[in-house]
């Protein structure tokens, strides 16, 4: 299934990030035929360029810098209808 996606936006100078998120290479498995879910992915706005972050890191931020966490989805559960 899909996950969920939240948007962050700094509004002090400065601002550090710490990220500890799983299932970010490696989507939730299904269940009795059931599909894989979403991926997790964070991601980093400045200037308008879009840069990926690592599931597990620290960052520095600074005012107006936008992160988009998006979390994994759950995997299926038993075989799609045909």
């Amino acid at each position: 299934g899909d996950g969920m996606r939240r948007f962050y936006r700094v509004l002090a100078d400065e601002a550090r990030l710490t990220t500890v998120i799983e299932r970010c290479r490696v989507a939730p498995g299904g269940l009795e035929g059931g599909g894989e879910g979403a991926t997790s992915a964070v991601w980093l706005v400045r200037d308008r360029k879009r840069t990926p972050l690592r599931g597990k890191g620290s960052v520095q931020l600074r005012a107006d810098d936008l992160v988009i966490v998006e979390t994994a989805g759950g995997g299926g559960y038993g075989a799609p209808e045909s």
